[in-house]
């Protein structure tokens, strides 16, 4: 029997190529590169501040169609909502599309007479309960933006189930506890990221990739390093990832620096921003890799380490319980206590048998549960349901 063909929408302002990415630009690209892998059509559209004029290109066989964004005194965000929804509508005409997902994030989801169902995927870490900053009594502009958004939309999903907890007790005017959102975890590509054939662990290397911001935990792993370094004074602690401002000197490495005494200041190694095939290289270098973050909603790059076999110790925040059984498939650590990383990571450089058997079953649990085919297969599912459902209501 032959498998019905589908043409997805999807909304995303970050895709790479057009722009530089971030975690929804990466999971919009590999999902929409799969899904056409698979034989259905995909559509990207998006708004981005720095194009000129519009540009339509194929990028490994998905539609981009990107717009500039149009600054207009007052009210320019609900203005280039607009032309995006009337963007989608006109290229609808052409070119029938069967479903539309949009991110939360921002909340660029709009009235729309196209009928066709639409879905706003969850993603975005800044909600009650994942972020301390953010209060329910006086939520941010783009808050309750989103939370305008979401009533526009038929079907909602989310990447973690604590992100979806996180979303009821944030947009208390557009959900409630019966308001059914599906969770469907984000995924990696299980066959690039793998261990690498050979021995590769020569140094004690303690990697962590991400920006260089306070939410990602550094300041606390830093001030946890002058207690590992003392017992294991080879070891080296590498952070690959772009700097941000922080601090009287307006870089955070350099404050990171300053926080180390003199006799291990050199035991810290900062890459700045590697692209994706040099953090595989340094993920398969590593004798661990730690993630201290404070908040997140779910992180691929704790699946991409924990794939290629090596242990990764996580942050006790809602994600983490989701990804890392303690002791098991990795480690959490408290990411407030720098003596707790410390405890952590010296648990692990201390006994090299314990990390070949955490980093083993680290990727076995990832390959079984956050594979691509995996996820795919739950998208698929999950859009075709989505389709009928909608058809049966109209």
């Amino acid at each position: 029997m032959t498998q019905k063909s589908y043409h997805f929408g999807f909304v995303c302002n970050e895709y790479p190529v057009i722009s530089s990415n971030g975690g929804i630009g990466s999971f919009t690209q590999t999902l929409g590169e799969k899904l056409v892998a698979h034989g259905h059509r995909v559509t990207v559209f998006g708004v981005y501040k720095h194009l000129t004029k519009k540009i339509r290109r194929d990028i490994n066989r998905v539609q981009v169609i990107a717009v500039p964004y149009i600054d207009i005194p007052r009210g320019d965000w609900e203005f280039n909502r607009w032309r995006l929804m009337r963007l989608i509508k006109a290229e609808h005409r052409r070119n029938k599309l069967s479903l539309l997902e949009v991110p939360d994030y921002q909340g660029w989801l709009r009235h729309s007479s196209i009928k066709i169902p639409k879905i706003i995927r969850i993603h975005s870490p800044q909600k009650v309960g994942l972020d301390p900053l953010v209060d329910p009594k006086n939520l941010p502009r783009s808050i309750r933006s989103e939370e305008e958004s979401l009533k526009h939309a038929d079907f909602i999903c989310a990447v973690g189930t604590s992100v979806e907890k996180a979303a009821r007790q944030t947009y208390l005017n557009a959900l409630n506890s019966e308001t059914p959102i599906n969770v469907i975890y984000n995924g990696i590509d299980t066959d690039t990221y793998q261990p690498a054939e050979g021995e590769r662990e020569k140094n004690l290397n303690v990697v962590f990739a991400g920006r260089l911001t306070e939410k990602k935990g550094v300041l606390e792993l830093v001030k946890a390093w002058p207690q590992i370094a003392s017992k294991f004074p080879s070891a080296k602690l590498i952070l690959a990832g772009r700097d941000s401002e922080y601090g009287d000197s307006g870089s955070m490495i350099d404050e990171l620096k300053k926080l180390l005494p003199d006799a291990v200041r050199e035991s810290l190694v900062h890459t700045g921003f590697l692209d994706s095939a040099k953090i595989l290289s340094l993920f398969q270098n590593a004798t661990l890799c730690i993630f201290p973050s404070h908040r997140e909603a779910f992180s691929v790059v704790i699946l991409e380490a924990m794939a290629t076999g090596k242990p990764v110790i996580y942050s006790t925040i809602g994600p983490g319980y989701e990804i890392i059984e303690h002791g098991k498939t990795g480690l959490l650590c408290d990411p407030h206590s720098p003596d707790d990383i410390a405890k952590q990571v010296d648990q692990l450089l201390n006994n090299r048998s314990l990390r070949d058997v955490i980093g083993m079953k680290a990727r076995e649990h990832v390959v079984a549960n956050f594979s691509l085919d995996h996820i795919v297969g739950k998208n698929l599912e999950y859009f075709i349901s989505c389709i009928n459902d909608y058809g049966m209501k109209g």
